[in-house]
């Protein structure tokens, strides 16, 4: 019994490959984050505390998230309602790829800088959101500040899913984008907002 389980756990990563759970950024996620922090860092974020500064440049977290919570079926449910569906292959990708965290850094550009959360204290007036007082006072000018999930796609690469939290909020916020390649490009299929009572 003891050899034929250890058999079976010898065949495990053969046949089961992790070629679609790559869990490093790769062109493909840079290409797709560009587009989705683009289009946040430039949108009015309604029913939000997020700032409308003329400006419109956005803080992303160094590292990406790994708290799989926020990926689980019942919370992406939650989140997007009747209007909107995430495929099984996309959402199985999703989980997969964010089991750890990757840096992020690559992502600065112009209208997005990375920093870390981390480095700040928890607020006095809100503990559960860390540092954000400090970092309103450090970034004043900051629309809003981030923390990401590696995209999730589909069997071919041409659909993706990105999930992200975000603040200011008073009890958190977050959103999901839908994107479809199209040539060499990724395409906003659809946006998702959520925010937290």
């Amino acid at each position: 019994m003891v050899a034929l389980v250890c058999f079976l756990l010898s065949l495990w990563p053969q046949h089961f490959s992790t070629a679609q759970t790559d869990p490093e950024l790769t062109n493909e996620d840079k290409a797709v984050f560009q587009a989705v922090l683009a289009d946040f860092a430039k949108s009015k974020i309604e029913g939000s505390m997020v700032r409308g500064t003329k400006e419109n440049w956005i803080l992303v977290h160094h590292k990406s998230e790994n708290r799989t919570f926020w990926l689980t079926d019942a919370q992406l449910n939650a989140d997007l309602g009747s209007q909107y569906r995430i495929p099984p292959e996309i959402r199985e990708n999703l989980r997969s790829r964010n089991l750890q965290s990757v840096s992020v850094p690559v992502l600065e550009t112009k209208q997005i800088h990375v920093f870390d959360r981390n480095s700040f204290k928890p607020s006095e007036t809100k503990p559960d959101f860390a540092g954000e007082d400090g970092i309103r006072q450090k970034y004043p000018q900051a629309k809003a500040w981030i923390w990401v999930y590696l995209p999730g796609y589909s069997r071919f690469r041409r659909e993706a899913v990105v999930r992200f939290q975000f603040s200011p909020s008073p009890h958190g916020s977050s959103a999901i984008y839908s994107l479809q390649k199209k040539g060499q490009k990724w395409e906003i299929v659809w946006k998702k907002i959520s925010h937290y009572v």
